[in-house]
Order: structure tokens, then C-alpha cells, then sequence
């Protein structure tokens, strides 16, 4: 079963499977960011075209580690590649 997206003018397919484990990245990637911001990552953004998803933004001094291991939590375990920076 498929269904289409509208994403940024462009449409893509998103293949669903009935297997629930394979959760679909739109999912993963509301997850992902809702976890971050009830963290107070407010000047984080998820990036879920790729794989593994990719974290982008500043954090506080002192919590990259926190957010890092907060993003992972909320992606399920799964690697997530960081690109955040502290200010």
C-alpha cells in the first residue's frame, strides 16, 4: 500500500508495509522533533530525506550530549548523524 506526500512542491511515494516495526519516516521524524522540543531544543532541526536522519542547529552549551542521546531515544535506538553545535 502506498500513499503520496506533498513535500516542498515535489510529491513523493511512501511506501507502507504491515509490518509495524518499520516505522514510516514522517512518523519517526514527528517523534524525533517533538522529543526536542519538550527537551528545549528549540534551534534543532531534523532532517529525515536521508538515512540515518541528521540532527542541524545549536544547543545550549554543555547539552549536545543530551540532545544527541534524547534524538536517538526518540528515533527508536537507531543512529542518528550530528551536526549540531553548541553556542
Amino acid at each position: 500500500e502506498s500513499s503520496q506526500v506533498k513535500n516542498n512542491d515535489s510529491t513523493k511515494q511512501i511506501q507502507t508495509q504491515g509490518n509495524s516495526s518499520q516505522t514510516p519516516d514522517y512518523e519517526r521524524l514527528q517523534k524525533v522533533q517533538n522529543a526536542m522540543l519538550l527537551k528545549g531544543f528549540y534551534d534543532v532541526t531534523v532532517d529525515s530525506s536521508t538515512t540515518p536522519m541528521i540532527l542541524r542547529g545549536t544547543v545550549p552549551k554543555g547539552k549536545l550530549a543530551e540532545a544527541i542521546q534524547t534524538a536517538v531515544n526518540a528515533n527508536g535506538g537507531k543512529p542518528i548523524i550530528n551536526q549540531l553545535t553548541e553556542k
